[in-house]
C-alpha cells in the first residue's frame, strides 16, 4: 500500500475486494458494532468509511472464524482481545 492510502485509509470496497466481503457485510458489521473501522466508522451505509490495513488483517480473520463456524456471538466476544494483543 503506497504512503498516501495508508494517511487515508482504504475505502469500503477496496477491503471488500482485499477480503472477499461484500460492502453490505461490511457495512452491516459497523451498525452492529461486530467491527468497527478504526480510521473512519461510518456516518451512513459505507460512504465514510475508512480501513486501516490492520483492519483488513482483523476482518479477514473474523471471516475466517465465521466461516468454521463459530458463532457471531462467539466473535464478538473475541474481537476486543484479538484487537489488543494479536493485532498490535
Amino acid at each position: 500500500m503506497s504512503t498516501a492510502t495508508s494517511a487515508r485509509g482504504l475505502s469500503t470496497r477496496e477491503v471488500a475486494a482485499a477480503t472477499g466481503l461484500t460492502w453490505r457485510q461490511l457495512d452491516h458489521w459497523d451498525r452492529t458494532d461486530l467491527f468497527r473501522p478504526s480510521i473512519a466508522p461510518g456516518v451512513q451505509s459505507g460512504i465514510h468509511r475508512r480501513y486501516s490495513t490492520a483492519d483488513v488483517r482483523m476482518l479477514r480473520l473474523i471471516r475466517s472464524m465465521l466461516d468454521i463456524g463459530l458463532s457471531t456471538d462467539c466473535v464478538r466476544g473475541v474481537v476486543p482481545y484479538l484487537s489488543q494483543t494479536v493485532l498490535d
